[in-house]
């Protein structure tokens, strides 16, 4: 009987880790497909040429206190 036990909970504690390792990567797949759609976005957006970053302002003058050209 004490053999039966062990082996229902070598079962037990084996498919326990395993929905926990599928889990855990099912929800990396999905932060993965998520950052792509993101990703494609923004190419999309800069290749329109909205949403770039934004322009520098010119002669406004640099850190140091120069005026750029």
């Amino acid at each position: 009987m004490i053999a039966l036990q062990a082996f229902n909970g070598t079962a037990a504690l084996t498919a326990l880790l395993l929905t926990a390792a599928i889990t855990e990567r099912n929800q990396a797949q999905d932060r993965i497909e998520q950052a792509c759609e993101q990703l494609a976005k923004m190419v999309a957006r800069i290749a329109a040429g909205i949403g770039g970053p934004p322009a520098r302002p010119q002669g406004r003058g640099d850190e140091d206190g120069r005026q750029t050209p």
